[in-house]
């Protein structure tokens, strides 16, 4: 399938590509650490391997003999590993050890990196996240999904044709994550139009589930004139909820705005943002994911101006790592720059990706 997108949607589609391109023979090349980690389940199996991370409750255990392997959580009875393990509580608390030796059962035995050799037992149910950080490639810690989307209409011969990516990377104490939405329409009855939004975030992981956050995006959308928007910011944000099956996350700070629109109009603005963020994730079979997002930004310098972003997808797991998604996303502006510019852009989108 060749996809075409004139501009800055084409640009951005080449980038992606060769990005997913180079994180491939990057992997293919990396040094695989020794597989002598061992989980035992509670259905008695013993699994051994190299654990690459715990996340959304799926345990990844890559071996030898069959490959690389997800284990749902709940059915996990104890864990071994000489690796250097970060690993996250549901309350926000982390700690950093080994277990060189099985827990009892539905207990890890944490032993700290230090020559005391003092052992922590923590419960299997409060873990949500396990990193190594002793051993391994650094793209174990890498997660990457596309997907493609195209509808038609006989009506009007429409066509619309989307992409989306995503790249995140996980450290001890940082998370970064890279967004990527790109849609072109075309139609009998009106002038082809695209949109494009770009997205980054670090996190700055700190105590009791705080985090301090920089971000900063690139939107362009023909549909309501805007050529180019800018946005940088930062604020402090907290994960709320964060479990083996839910995560809820809030974020307060205050963005820089620069909007450029076709008609000659440039506006500089200050913005607060407020953000709230849920995500389910099922893993029983075939797994099953929902997330839906909102973010309002009311402007500290336009007096009455209120910008909105809400989105809603949901995903569902045909094979594994192949998927189904379709996403809704609603963009508002109260006052635009100018009268007569559209308020309100909306889209609906299908589509199939592929999780890296």
């Amino acid at each position: 399938m060749k996809f075409n997108s004139p501009g800055f949607a084409g640009a951005s589609w080449h980038l992606a590509r060769h990005a997913f391109f180079m994180l491939l023979l990057a992997s293919i090349s990396a040094h695989a650490a020794p597989k002598t980690d061992i989980v035992i389940l509670k259905n008695g199996d013993r699994l051994t391997g190299e654990i690459k991370k715990l996340e959304y409750g799926v345990l990844t255990l890559s071996t030898d003999s069959i490959g690389t392997v997800s284990i749902e959580w709940p059915s996990v009875e104890s864990v071994q590993t000489n690796q250097l393990l970060e690993v996250e509580q549901t309350d926000g608390a982390r700690m950093y050890g080994h277990a060189p030796a099985a827990g009892s059962p539905g207990k890890l035995d944490l032993e700290e990196p230090d020559a005391s050799g003092d052992m922590e037992e923590i419960a299997l149910d409060s873990v949500v996240h396990i990193v190594p950080i002793s051993q391994g490639s650094w793209l174990d810690r890498v997660d990457a999904n596309v997907s493609l989307g195209v509808s038609a209409s006989s009506a009007n011969q429409d066509r619309q044709y989307s992409v989306s990516a995503n790249i995140t990377y996980r450290e001890p104490t940082r998370y970064w994550s890279i967004d990527y939405d790109g849609s072109r329409t075309k139609s009998t009855n009106n002038d082809a139009s695209a949109s494009n939004y770009i997205n980054a975030q670090i996190r700055w992981l700190r105590a009791n589930r705080w985090y301090w956050a920089a971000t900063g995006s690139v939107t362009t959308n023909e549909q309501i004139d805007l050529n180019l928007r800018t946005l940088a910011g930062g604020g402090l944000g907290r994960y709320l909820l964060r479990s083996e099956h839910q995560e809820l996350v809030a974020l307060a700070g205050i963005a820089g705005n620069r909007e450029n629109y076709t008609d000659g109009i440039n506006q500089v603005s200050t913005e607060a943002v407020l953000q709230v963020g849920y995500q389910y994730f099922s893993f029983n079979d075939p797994n099953l994911e929902l997330s839906t997002g909102l973010i309002l930004y009311p402007s500290l310098t336009i007096g009455g101006r209120l910008r909105s972003q809400f989105e809603i997808t949901g995903s569902y797991e045909i094979v594994k790592d192949l998927y189904y998604q379709l996403s809704y996303t609603r963009s508002h502006d109260s006052k635009p720059p100018q009268s007569g510019l559209e308020k309100t852009d909306w889209s609906l989108t299908s589509s199939f990706g592929y999780k890296f």
